[in-house]
């Protein structure tokens, strides 16, 4: 994504003046290239300027991905503040890219502006996802192969073919499944269903920013509209369309349109499949699961040989929606299909995916069977990790079964039947399963686990001597100490424990991190539930 710097090179060695869209900007090194240099032959330059303008589609991408990421950490205010800065950083980067193959490579003696040079700049805004912008750069690339002013082709005011390969309509489609808008479906179903139909396009040379202007002739006043025929759509095509569906929620659409491919000239292939499992997975309908499942059959016999990501897409689903027994029967699946895990069967992230729809089981009354079945899964994994290990502990959490959970943190604790080291999230898994149980003696249980952390047993006295069990407390531990205090009502200690937290972080023994919003709601719903007067 350096393109500033790529600019100035393909400037150095080509001695074109590249010009930038804002006079302020400025390359580093753009020094002025000696007159004995020898220089690159313009008409041979495609290669460079295509990897120029992946250059600025790439700092574009970049740009579009910090905003994201910003966008996950902090809360914008309608004015957009921050945001509004971040994408103004890949829409400029855009528009660049935009301004030379729009207005400077078309003055050059060369070189040819190809669908490699079109894919360039349109890739740009489909990672941004930009997908109105992307469609209309599609535009302007067709009314610049159609410009009298860059194309000598005499082009009548008719339907004509498009100048563009698929893979650049396939491109906006991309953009439009990654856009934001509201509208993102319904421009990609208009664009889609033109490639189907053939229906012509009108581009009008005059509604776009085509600046180019051969030496010593004015543009015409005013350039008639042509119609394009967009091209026929591929297998890309349609699952760039089933991805745009299943992305924004239109999820009966996507299984609408895919059905239609049956028995059509394009048969579905795998992507297309995965793009609509990946749709049902994501979709908060009851019955999504076993419509899943009608795909994943439908695709097993109709593909020429087993999909890997069509059986992962499947356990996706089955994963989110709690539905352990299928997912154990989407595995025994896979493992038929890949027999003795040749080409790509069932992995350990598959097995995970198991007892994660074990371990998200819906119905409260079925948590402790839900445990157990999750328990017998987990006997048959060869060498379970750590994740594995956590999940079944939720398991046991969730359903309050405390003993079973603290007999299987005392096997990962002495490496007895697992070779596998518990970290922090284990015990803390534990101390909820203790929250969830109806034991009296919880509390005390869920301390002692503490103190074999290294918690001391009063934070007023002396520090341990060196050579001690080492403070190995993380808050996420504190915090289900908090939470199972708040659910006994034990306001007293809740609000203890949360002082000593504090005194443990002045003395520097908690030196990252100290209570959160989590620890105070704790706190907080003790002092509900309890029953003191000043509460």
């Amino acid at each position: 994504g350096r393109a500033e710097e790529a600019q100035a090179l393909l400037g150095r060695a080509s001695g074109a003046d590249i010009p930038y869209l804002d006079s302020n900007v400025c390359a580093e090194g753009a020094a002025p290239v000696a007159a004995s240099t020898r220089r690159l032959d313009p008409s041979r330059a495609g290669a460079c300027y295509d990897a120029l303008l992946r250059a600025w589609s790439k700092k574009a991408s970049l740009s579009a991905r910090a905003e994201s990421d910003d966008a996950r950490k902090m809360r914008w205010d309608e004015s957009g503040g921050a945001r509004s800065r971040e994408t103004s950083s890949a829409e400029s980067s855009l528009a660049q890219a935009r301004h030379v193959v729009l207005n400077h490579m078309p003055l050059l003696p060369g070189p040819a502006i190809t669908n490699r040079t079109c894919a360039a700049v349109l890739g740009g805004y489909s990672s941004a996802g930009m997908g109105a912008k992307s469609e209309r750069m599609l535009m302007e690339l067709e009314a610049l192969h159609l410009s009298p002013h860059y194309s000598s082709n005499s082009v009548e005011p008719s339907a004509s073919p498009s100048s563009l390969d698929v893979a650049c309509y396939n491109t906006v489609l991309h953009a439009y499944g990654q856009s934001e808008d509201s509208d993102a479906v319904v421009r990609a179903e208009r664009l889609f269903s033109a490639m189907r139909k053939r229906t012509p396009l009108n581009v009008a040379v005059e509604d776009f920013a085509v600046d180019v202007v051969e030496a010593g002739k004015a543009p015409a006043p005013s350039s008639p509209s042509f119609s394009i025929v967009p091209p026929a759509p591929d297998l890309i095509s349609f699952s760039s369309m089933l991805n745009c569906l299943g992305r924004h929620g239109a999820v009966p659409r996507a299984e609408a349109l895919l059905e239609g491919m049956h028995g059509g000239d394009l048969a579905p292939n795998a992507a297309c499949y995965h793009a609509v499992l990946r749709a049902l997975g994501a979709s908060d309908d009851a019955d999504a699961p076993g419509r899943a499942l009608v795909w994943l059959e439908r695709g097993r016999r109709s593909l020429a040989r087993p999909s890997r990501i069509l059986h992962v897409a499947a356990l996706q689903c089955m994963s989110r929606h709690g539905r352990g027994e299928e997912a154990e029967a989407v595995l025994d699946g896979f493992r038929e299909a890949f027999p003795d895990g040749r080409g790509g069967g069932p992995d350990p992230y598959s097995h995970g995916l198991v007892l994660r729809a074990w371990e998200r089981t819906r119905a409260r009354a079925d948590w402790p069977g839900a445990a157990d079945r999750a328990r017998a899964f987990f006997d048959e994994m060869n060498a379970p990790d750590v994740g594995a290990c956590n999940t079944l502990l939720n398991c046991y959490a969730r359903a309050g079964e405390a003993d079973k959970a603290e007999r299987l943190l005392a096997d990962l604790e002495g490496g007895r039947s697992i070779n596998v080291r518990p970290n922090s999230k284990s015990y803390s898994m534990v101390i909820k399963a203790l929250a969830n149980s109806d034991a009296d003696d919880a509390v005390d249980r869920a301390r002692r686990i503490l103190h074999r952390l290294g918690y001391p047993e009063d934070v007023k006295s002396a520090p341990p001597p060196s050579g001690t069990v080492p403070f190995d407390v993380t808050m996420d531990n504190l915090n289900s100490m908090l939470k199972l205090l708040a659910k006994r009502g034990m306001a007293t200690e809740a609000e203890a424990l949360l002082n000593e937290i504090d005194e443990l972080i002045v003395e520097g023994t908690i030196s990252r991190t100290g209570p959160d919003i989590q620890s105070y709601e704790a706190v907080l719903e003790a002092l509900g539930r309890c029953g003191d007067a000043d509460a």
